[in-house]
């Protein structure tokens, strides 16, 4: 943040704009739990007035992120498994896990494996089903953070779920959800929230 020296300001500082830090204490909304951590007052999704916590919120890293123990900085390691800022050696590559596949048992259809991640999962996908009209070209997506997989819904237009769990409606994203082995993902959600898709997950070592 930018603050300009104001009169009666320290006479030794240049009369120029100079950065300083603001800290803010953590927040959270009482009525739909959101955390906030900036200059808020108010929740921003249903106006309830925040209620200040007296802990400090965690930093909330993206799939593959981590942070270096060396320079601090919140980065995606190389290939090699080193940070691409300082080189320190971040995750050792030779114990690493199988690669993961993700096999997808859709109803009335042939079952799909999935070993490229993140996956958009849409209408090519179900082409041969007459119910594909319901699902988008981009409907859901696929990813691993760490071991777990995870499933979002890609904005689109009719919807989707997991278990019992609605994941996105009407061009809405809700976030990102973990799905395990057994669970199921409907797309295409009707009327009555049954999905026009169906499909049971499975989790394999490759």
């Amino acid at each position: 943040m930018f603050w300009k020296k104001k009169n009666g300001d320290d006479p030794n500082i240049d009369d120029e704009e100079y950065r300083t830090e603001q800290a803010y204490p953590a927040k959270i909304c009482p009525l739909c739990s959101r955390s906030y951590s900036d200059d808020s007052v108010f929740c921003k999704y249903d106006g309830q007035r925040l209620t200040i916590l007296n802990i400090k919120i965690p930093e909330i890293l993206e799939p593959g992120e981590m942070k270096c123990p060396k320079c601090g900085n919140t980065v995606k390691a190389r290939e090699d498994g080193s940070c691409p800022v300082c080189g320190e050696q971040l995750v050792d590559v030779s114990k690493l896990g199988k690669k993961k596949s993700v096999t997808l048992f859709i109803d009335h259809l042939y079952p799909i494996t999935i070993d490229q991640f993140p996956y958009v999962f849409g209408r090519k996908d179900v082409a041969r089903l007459l119910s594909s009209e319901y699902i988008n070209p981009s409907h859901i997506e696929f990813n691993f953070n760490g071991s777990k997989l995870m499933v979002k819904d890609v904005k689109s237009l009719n919807g989707s779920k997991v278990n019992e769990l609605i994941i996105g409606m009407k061009g809405k994203s809700f976030g990102e959800f973990e799905v395990k082995n057994g669970d199921t993902i409907e797309l295409g959600l009707n009327g009555s929230n049954k999905g026009e898709i169906r499909m049971r997950v499975k989790i394999n070592d490759t």
